[in-house]
Order: structure tokens, then C-alpha cells, then sequence
């Protein structure tokens, strides 16, 4: 019997995807041959251990990349091209949260320069939030009315009755969201809040250029305003 190449070793041993000629051939062999093959396997491998590592760490790399879950848009509303940008990190399950969530809603349907991205960030520990922010998110990157969920959730809470309601009315049912892909997009948010340092909810990033102020607690619309009054008076200057 032929030695193995390096090739044929590595598919055998690691039955990559585009190996299905050579998977198709071993099968194909009596059992003695296949014994034999998979001996001379475990000899070339003995005697090239390095070809063996690598192999492992592309096959590795190659079943990562597959696994990977494409990240969906991050919902925004109000005017993105507007001078004032509010970076918000909504709980649907935290009341204080859902007022501010209201508030600044407001001050973007008030002032035409202003813009929302909203980073969902569930960490009450309430599972209904978790899928609340999930149906947003994914109702989002498959184009449907996702601020009508929004303002359900925020002004008739998140009770399985009422998001099934609330995606009914737009014609859509809980099965046919990609939720696992949303579910990465608050894997995501959550990393952003710990690199910015933020640990605890309400909390709001208000940015005016160069020029950014952070809110958190007991945040009222006065302070809101404030904040972008005096962002943008240093940003002109």
C-alpha cells in the first residue's frame, strides 16, 4: 500500500467538509484496508506531529468561522444625522429604565436634531426582557415595525400575551425571528457597556460631536435637555 499524502492523512483524520471524494473512497475499502489506512495514519502523524497541529487549527478555525452568528444593525431612530446623538442601554424589564427609555424618546420627537441608537441591555434578570430586546432586534434586521414593539413593551410591559399580541399586529410570529442572531447583538452591547465602564441602569450617553456627557440613576428630562444644551454650546465654541 502507497504511503498517505499529508492531504489524504489530514482529511481522514479530521473529516474536513471538502474531503468527501477521499471520505467516499475509504468507505469504499474492505475493512483490512481501512485498518491498514488508519495504522499508517497514526504512523505519519507520529512521525510529523507538526502537520498534525495545524491541521487541528485550521479544521478548528474553519468550524468556528461556521459556527458564527452574523451580528444584526443595532436599532436607531429619531434623526442620525442630526447633530445630537443619544446612546441609549434599554431593560425592558427595569421600570426606571423604560421611564427614561419614554424621555428621551420624547426629546427626539421634540428636536429634529436628534438621533437614538439603542444598545439593548437586558440585565435585570428577567428572562422576558432578554426575549423582549431579542424580538426588537430581530424584528429590526428583518425590516418590520420594530419601534411598535418598542413602544408596547415600554407602555404595556413584556408578558408573553402581550408580545405575542404586539408581533401578531405586525403580522409576524415568534418563530419566524432569527432571536439567536439578536441574542449576539446583546452579548455585544453588554461588552460595550463594560469597555465604557458602565455599571448600573438608567444609564444614557449623550454625544455632540467631540463633546459627550454620560447620564445614569434618576435621570429626568431637564437633565437631558441640559446635557445637550451644554454639549452643544461647547461644541461650538
Amino acid at each position: 500500500m502507497k504511503m498517505l499524502t499529508s492531504a489524504l492523512a489530514i482529511s481522514l483524520a479530521l473529516s474536513l467538509p471538502n474531503t468527501s471524494v477521499a471520505a467516499d473512497s475509504f468507505t469504499k475499502l474492505s475493512p483490512e484496508d481501512r485498518k491498514a489506512i488508519v495504522g499508517e495514519v497514526i504512523e505519519y502523524f507520529k512521525t510529523n506531529p507538526k502537520e498534525l497541529v495545524e491541521a487541528i487549527m485550521e479544521w478548528r478555525q474553519k468550524a468556528e468561522t461556521a459556527a458564527v452568528t452574523p451580528k444584526f444593525p443595532t436599532p436607531v431612530s429619531g434623526n442620525q444625522t442630526g447633530d445630537v446623538t443619544i446612546f441609549e442601554f434599554p431593560d425592558y424589564g427595569c421600570d426606571a429604565c423604560n421611564t427614561v427609555s419614554k424621555i428621551i424618546d420624547k426629546v427626539a420627537s421634540d428636536d429634529n436634531g436628534v438621533g437614538i441608537v439603542h444598545h439593548d441591555l437586558p440585565r435585570s434578570g428577567n428572562v422576558m426582557a432578554v426575549q423582549a430586546s431579542s424580538e426588537i432586534i430581530a424584528a429590526n434586521a428583518a425590516g418590520a415595525d420594530w419601534k411598535h414593539l418598542r413602544r408596547v413593551f415600554l407602555n404595556e410591559g413584556i408578558q408573553p400575551e402581550t408580545r405575542l399580541k404586539a408581533l401578531n399586529d405586525l403580522g409576524l410570529v415568534p418563530l419566524s425571528l432569527d432571536t439567536p442572531s439578536a441574542a449576539l447583538n446583546i452579548r455585544s452591547n453588554n461588552e460595550l457597556a463594560k469597555k465604557t465602564g458602565l455599571q448600573s441602569q438608567p444609564a444614557i450617553v449623550i454625544a455632540v460631536g467631540d463633546k459627550v456627557q454620560a447620564l445614569n440613576g434618576n435621570i429626568t428630562e431637564i437633565m437631558v435637555l441640559d446635557a445637550i444644551k451644554a454639549l452643544r454650546a461647547a461644541h461650538s465654541k
